[in-house]
C-alpha cells in the first residue's frame, strides 16, 4: 500500500519523533507493575513539540514518570491539573525543555514533549500499577497498545473549545515507523499450571514459581491489545496483603464466595448489540456467535429481547417475549440478519430507553452489553448505569482487539455486573457460560465487610457484587499503629465469609496503598459527575480537594492532576524560537487495517492542539499521511533499554523448565460447545451430526424420541467430558429438568454391552 505524500502535522518525509517503545512488565500475585518507555528523536533541523496519546490499563495506578535527557534524569511531580498546564507553557515560552503527562480518560493518557532540540533524544519512563482480573479460574494480563477512534455523538460535536472529537481521533497510519517491544516476568504464590497468549506469538520460559515472557518477534506493532493468560494452581483461595507506607497501613482483601447452593432465579434479560461500523469484520461476527450461545444459555421462565444499536437502534419485539422455542427459532433467525451497518455508536440511548421500559413480569432486569466500547461520552454513560443500577444490572462482553476497557467495566462496575473480554483469538464459549451462571445467580443486596473494632477507610465504600467462586477485592486504610491479628466479615444476606489478617508484619514497597489511593480516586471521580445544583455543586467541590489532595499525596494522576517535568536550561541554551508542533500518528487497528472502506467507519479529523500558546502558532491542515522512509534500526533501543541482546527467531521455541499440565484435547471441548448449541428452549437436546459422530456405533438401536437423545446427551457429557462441568452443568440442569417433566428413560439400555 503506497501512502500519500503528506498530512496536516507531518510534511513530506519529515521523520516522526517517537522511534520505539518498551514495556516492561512484573506480575507479583495479583498485582501488575508495569513500565511504559518511550524514546523520541528530534531528527529535524528544529526544535519541535511531539504530542503523544496512548492507552494504559483501566483502573491503574500512575506513579511515576520521569524523563532522561542529555544524562540528566528528570523527575516528574503530580501537580493540580491546569497549574501542570500553566508551568508547562511558561517552561515553553521560556526556552527551557518541558515534559507534560495528562490524563484524558482512566486509560488514556496524552505525553507532551516540549522543545526537544535538533538531534536531541529524550527518553520518557511512566510507571504504574494494577491489579489484576480473574479469567475463570485464573488472571488476564492486558495491557493495551493503541488508542482506537472514538465516535463522538452529535451532540458533543457542537461544545466550544477542543472536543471529544479533536482529543481522540488523531492521524492514523496503517503502518507506524515505531515499534513495541514487551517482557514480563511472573513471581507466583503457587506452582504456574500454563501461560498462553491469543493475541501475540511469544516465548516464555518457566519454572514452577516463575516465568519469563517476551514477545518472539525483535519489535511488534502497536494496533492491538496485548493479552496474557495465566493459570495458576489453588490460585482461587481468599487472600490479604498489608502494607505500609510514611503515614498509614493499608489492607488488600479478597474473598471467592461459594454461592452455588442457592436457587438460580429467573430474569428478564435484553441483549444490547453494537451494531456500529467499527464493530464490522471480526468483532461482528463473534458477537453474533456469542449471542447465539447466550439465547441458547437461558432458561424456561426467563423474559428476553434483542436491541441493536448504532446511529439509531432497533428492538426485535416491541417489547421482551417469554423464553419458549418459538421466540428461541425467532432470535436465532434474527440473529443471521444482523450486521455492523447502524452507522455510528450513540449508545446512551438504548440504555435510556431500557431505563423507562416497566420491568416485564417483576423479573430483575439484566442487560447485556455485547460491544468493542470505542465512544467518546463514556463518563456519561456510566454515570446513567450507576443511577438506574437498582432497575438493571449491565454485563458486559468487550469485544475486539483494541475494545475500551474503561467503557465496558466501566458500566458493569457501575450496576453491579461484572464484565469479560473477547479478543479475535480466543475461545467465546466459557465465557458466556461463565456470565449466564452469574446472571442466575441470585442478587445478594445487604452485602458489607465489617472489620470489628478497626477504624478502617474502605474503598470501594460498598462492597462490589458477589458471584460465586468469583474474586471480589476490598481496600482499607488504617491507622499505622495497629497490630495484631484481625478478623474481617463478609456478610452478604445469610451468608458468612471469614478471612483473618496481619497487621503487625506489613510489606514495604508494596502497590497496595497506590492502589487503595487509586479506587478512593475512582470513587470520588464516579461521584464527580453524578452531582448537579447548588448542594451538589459544593459536593463536587469537596470531592475534587479530596481527589487532588490524594493524587498528590500518592503521586498518581487523575482527572484534576497531572504530571509536570522540567528541563531547566542555562541561559545561553534556552530556546528563542518557537517549537514546530509533532504529533504522533497511532497505528490503525489490526482488525481495522483489514477492512475496506475504514476510513468511513469513524467520524475521525485531524485534531487541533490541545492548548493555546501564543508563541506557538503552528496549526494543522488537512493534508493526508507521507511515504516514511525506512524503519530506524532496533540497536538503538536496545542499547537505551538497557536489556541482553535477543536471541534469533530461529532458537526462541517455547521451552519449559517445568511443563505445564497438558490440555484435554481440543476436538472434545469442540463437541460439548456443539453440543450445547444443539439445546432446546425446553432444556431437550436435538439429534445432530456431533453427537452422531461422537456415539458412533456403541448404541444399539436409532433413537427414537427427545426424552432418549436428551437422555444420552446427558450421559455422554457427565461420563465423558468431566474435565469440562463447568461448561455444561447448567445445560445439564436444564435437561434433567425436561426429562423430570417428561420422563427418564434408562439410557444404560440404549447402548451396546
Amino acid at each position: 500500500m503506497t501512502l500519500p505524500e503528506k498530512t496536516g502535522l507531518y510534511f513530506n518525509q519529515t521523520p516522526v519523533p517517537l522511534t520505539g517503545v518498551l514495556i516492561r512488565s512484573k506480575v507479583t500475585g495479583h498485582c501488575n507493575k508495569v513500565s511504559v518507555l518511550q524514546r523520541y528523536h528530534n531528527q529535524e533541523d528544529f526544535p519541535i513539540e511531539a504530542i503523544y496519546l496512548f492507552p494504559l490499563e483501566e483502573g491503574s495506578a500512575v506513579t511515576g514518570f520521569r524523563v532522561k535527557i542529555d544524562g540528566r534524569i528528570i523527575v516528574g511531580r503530580v501537580e493540580e491539573r491546569e497549574k501542570a498546564f500553566e508551568i508547562y507553557d511558561e517552561a515553553i515560552i521560556d526556552g527551557h525543555g518541558a515534559y507534560l503527562l495528562d490524563q484524558e480518560r482512566a486509560n488514556v493518557f496524552t505525553a507532551s514533549i516540549g522543545n526537544l532540540n535538533p538531534e536531541q533524544i529524550a527518553e520518557v519512563e511512566i510507571t504504574y500499577v494494577a491489579r489484576l482480573h480473574q479469567e475463570g479460574t485464573g488472571v488476564r494480563v492486558m495491557i493495551p497498545t493503541t488508542v482506537a477512534p472514538r465516535y463522538t455523538p452529535v451532540d458533543k460535536k457542537a461544545q466550544i473549545g477542543e472536543t471529544d472529537d479533536d482529543k481522540f481521533n488523531q492521524p492514523r497510519w496503517p503502518k507506524v515507523p515505531y515499534g513495541l517491544r514487551l517482557s514480563l516476568e511472573i513471581e507466583s504464590r503457587q506452582k504456574i499450571k500454563s501461560i498462553s497468549s491469543p493475541s501475540h506469538t511469544i516465548t516464555m520460559h518457566f519454572n514452577h514459581e516463575k516465568a519469563h515472557v517476551e514477545l518472539s518477534g525483535e519489535e511488534d506493532s502497536l494496533d492491538k491489545d496485548f493479552v496474557l493468560l495465566l493459570e495458576q494452581a489453588d490460585s482461587n483461595k481468599p487472600s490479604s496483603i498489608v502494607a505500609i507506607d510514611a503515614q498509614h497501613k493499608t489492607a488488600m482483601v479478597t474473598f471467592y464466595p461459594d454461592l452455588t447452593h442457592l436457587p438460580e432465579v429467573r430474569s428478564e434479560i435484553i441483549f444490547l448489540l453494537d451494531c456500529s461500523g467499527s464493530m464490522c469484520g471480526n468483532s461482528i461476527q463473534q458477537a453474533k456467535k456469542a449471542l447465539q450461545l447466550c439465547i441458547h444459555a437461558m432458561s424456561e421462565g426467563d423474559v428476553f429481547n434483542i436491541i441493536c444499536f448504532g446511529s439509531h437502534f432497533e428492538s426485535m419485539w416491541p417489547d421482551s417475549q417469554q423464553y419458549n422455542q418459538q421466540t428461541l427459532d425467532e432470535a436465532k433467525t434474527y440473529i443471521q440478519h444482523i450486521d455492523a451497518n447502524l452507522g455510528g455508536t450513540e449508545i446512551l440511548s438504548p440504555f435510556q430507553s431500557i431505563a423507562k421500559m416497566p420491568t416485564k413480569e417483576n423479573k430483575p432486569r439484566q442487560v447485556i452489553l455485547l460491544t468493542d466500547g470505542q465512544v467518546s461520552n463514556e463518563q456519561a454513560v456510566i454515570a446513567h448505569c450507576k443511577t438506574e443500577r437498582e432497575n438493571m444490572r449491565v454485563f458486559g462482553f468487550g469485544i475486539g482487539t483494541g475494545v475500551s476497557e474503561h467503557l465496558v467495566r466501566g458500566v458493569c462496575r457501575a450496576s453491579n455486573g461484572k464484565a469479560e473480554f473477547i479478543h479475535a483469538n480466543e475461545r467465546i464459549e466459557p465465557k458466556v457460560l461463565r456470565m449466564f451462571g452469574r446472571i442466575s445467580s441470585p442478587r445478594l443486596t445487604n452485602v458489607a465487610l465489617k472489620w470489628g473494632k478497626l477504624k478502617v477507610d474502605q474503598t470501594p465504600t460498598m462492597v462490589p457484587a458477589l458471584f460465586s467462586g468469583e474474586a471480589v477485592t476490598v481496600y482499607a486504610r488504617f491507622s499505622k499503629r495497629t497490630t495484631g491479628i484481625k478478623n474481617i466479615v463478609l456478610l452478604a444476606d445469610t451468608e458468612t465469609y471469614n478471612l483473618q489478617i496481619d497487621t503487625s508484619s506489613p510489606v514495604e514497597n508494596s502497590a497496595v496503598p497506590s492502589l487503595w489511593a487509586q479506587s478512593k480516586i475512582q470513587e470520588l471521580e464516579m461521584q464527580d459527575k453524578q452531582q448537579i445544583g447548588s448542594l451538589q455543586n459544593r459536593r463536587k467541590q469537596k470531592s475534587r480537594k479530596e481527589i487532588i489532595n490524594l493524587a498528590i499525596n500518592y503521586n498518581l494522576t487523575s482527572s484534576h492532576t497531572s504530571y509536570v517535568a522540567i528541563e531547566t536550561r542555562e541561559e545561553q541554551n534556552q530556546l528563542t524560537q518557537a517549537s514546530k508542533l509533532r504529533q504522533i500518528p497511532i497505528a490503525t487497528l489490526a482488525e481495522h487495517r483489514a477492512m475496506r472502506g475504514q476510513q468511513n467507519m469513524f467520524n475521525a479529523r485531524s485534531a487541533a492542539p490541545r492548548r493555546t500558546v501564543k508563541s506557538r502558532s503552528y496549526r494543522p491542515s488537512s493534508a493526508p499521511p507521507p511515504v516514511y522512509p525506512s524503519r530506524p534500526s532496533a540497536a538503538p533501543m536496545q542499547k537505551m533499554m538497557s536489556m541482553p541482546p535477543r536471541r534469533s527467531s530461529q532458537r526462541t521455541e517455547l521451552r519449559f523448565a517445568a511443563p505445564p499440565s497438558p490440555e484435554p484435547p481440543r476436538e472434545k471441548i469442540d463437541k460439548v460447545y456443539a453440543l450445547l448449541m444443539t439445546q432446546n428452549a425446553d432444556g431437550s437436546f436435538s439429534m445432530s451430526s456431533t453427537l452422531r459422530e461422537w456415539l458412533g456405533r456403541t448404541l444399539k438401536q436409532p433413537l427414537k424420541s427427545k426424552e432418549e437423545i436428551t437422555a444420552v446427551v446427558v450421559k455422554m457429557l457427565t461420563t465423558h467430558a468431566v474435565e469440562y462441568q463447568k461448561e455444561w452443568q447448567k445445560a445439564v440442569n436444564k435437561a434433567k429438568l425436561f426429562l423430570t417433566k417428561n420422563g427418564n428413560p434408562n439410557v444404560d439400555q440404549l447402548f451396546q454391552g
